[in-house]
């Protein structure tokens, strides 16, 4: 009889929420002139969501609201403006910064997509930006990000302490990432989750990067559950993955397990 492959300490365990960026510029790009050339083009240096990217992060927006059952404590998005917008849209309050409220409380400034008001981050959780999550680096402009000071100035209530150079130095203009580079960052990556101490996650990235990332797992599943982990990401795709630390990397968390009736409740018995 098939049986379950696998039970682990909840304590080692994290419910991943993984987002691809919405339609950005590029993306649309691509299919008016199906040719590679678009990505080798400045037009699209550091491609923003296009309006229809915008209203893909709404509908992810509207089902998370009415699920319920999504409920992130930690949202992390690559650095890339396409996937901090996106994160945004999909995980942010949806409302506008009040008069009263510091720009320090915006999630977004006005009119840093197009003319969209700014966006408060009253109520939300932390916003995190890093640089593993960042799709396959170098020739393409694309996906070479903007200088830290610069999003720091666009996006105010985003995190970005956990980025160290202010301009792109990842980003090179001869090469690109070789696969086996950005799984050993998508591996960094995982480790990084493990150690973060909240157990609800949200992440937001890129087609490529997920592509790897998901490849890390999946050996011990049968096909069907493993194409169910590694499919390819249409654009605002979410889907839920439970990270297990099975070598206790990270510290354990949650408050879930109880150490019995020891000697601290019963001395002497």
């Amino acid at each position: 009889m098939p049986k379950p492959s696998g039970a682990y300490p909840m304590a080692r365990c994290k419910i991943i929420h993984l987002v691809r960026h919405g339609q950005a510029t590029h993306n649309k790009a691509r299919i008016e002139s199906p040719n590679d050339s678009v990505y080798e083009s400045e037009l699209y240096f550091d491609a923003p969501l296009t309006d229809l990217g915008w209203t893909q992060a709404q509908l992810v927006h509207e089902h998370i609201a009415n699920t319920n059952s999504i409920k992130p404590q930690l949202v992390v998005t690559s650095p890339l403006s396409r996937c901090i917008q996106t994160a945004i849209g999909v995980f942010g309050s949806g409302n506008s910064l009040r008069p009263s409220e510091s720009k320090f409380n915006a999630l977004m400034l006005d009119n840093v997509a197009g003319t969209r008001p700014a966006i408060s981050a009253e109520g939300c959780p932390r916003f995190v930006a890093v640089e593993y999550c960042r799709e396959c680096m170098g020739q393409h402009p694309c996906d070479r990000r903007r200088s830290i000071s610069e999003l720091m100035e666009q996006y105010p209530a985003v995190d970005f302490s956990d980025i160290v150079n202010d301009e792109d130095v990842h980003w090179k203009a001869e090469t690109r990432e070789r696969d086996e580079e950005v799984r050993y960052r998508a591996a960094a990556f995982a480790t990084w989750l493990c150690n973060q101490t909240e157990q609800r996650i949200a992440v937001v990235a890129h087609s490529g990067f997920l592509w790897a990332f998901t490849r890390l797992f999946g050996e011990d599943l049968t096909g069907k559950v493993r194409g169910e982990l590694q499919g390819g990401y249409g654009n605002c795709e979410l889907r839920s993955v439970v990270l297990v630390d099975k070598q206790g990397i990270g510290q354990p968390f949650g408050r879930t397990d109880f150490p019995g009736c020891s000697e601290k409740y019963f001395p002497g018995q």
